[in-house]
């Protein structure tokens, strides 16, 4: 069902996945990297500070700009396409109802119960892209140095 769901958003779901591995990727070389700069400070004295102040202002200015892209691909192309697409589809089934079960139902209600089902769908799809996928890669990318 989640798979089918995403089908029209596959490419663009993949592009983002992607985005995720190399944005996870850097914040877990960003890490390694602030330990290697202090290790190479306090060995080689001959280096100036200055010079891993700078590499790691540009390296963090990357980072922010993938990190705003992917914000903005997610919420462009995925969050809200997907949730118009939810809806129109169920006002869809729900104009194909018969009259009389249109009758029977209070329109308002109705409406919030449509809006908070397709809500849900939509958070789940959000929080299993933004949350579970990024947290599964960087666990991933953060064991293998340490199984090596």
């Amino acid at each position: 069902m989640y798979w089918a769901l995403l089908k029209p958003f596959r490419r663009s779901y993949t592009k983002y996945l992607g985005g995720t591995v190399v944005r996870q990727g850097m914040l877990v070389l960003g890490g390694y990297s602030m330990v290697w700069a202090i290790r190479l400070c306090l060995g080689h004295r001959s280096v100036p500070v200055w010079w891993f102040i700078a590499a790691l202002v540009v390296f963090d200015t990357l980072y922010l700009q993938i990190d705003l892209g992917l914000n903005q691909l997610f919420a462009r192309q995925l969050s809200f396409p997907m949730f118009a697409r939810l809806r129109t589809s169920a006002l869809e089934k729900t104009f194909e109802m018969p009259l009389e079960w249109h009758q029977r139902q209070t329109s308002g209600a109705l409406v919030a119960k449509v809006n908070e089902g397709i809500g849900r769908v939509v958070q789940t799809a959000e929080s299993l892209g933004r949350d579970l996928c990024p947290s599964l890669i960087r666990t991933a990318m953060t064991l293998v140095p340490l199984l090596i």
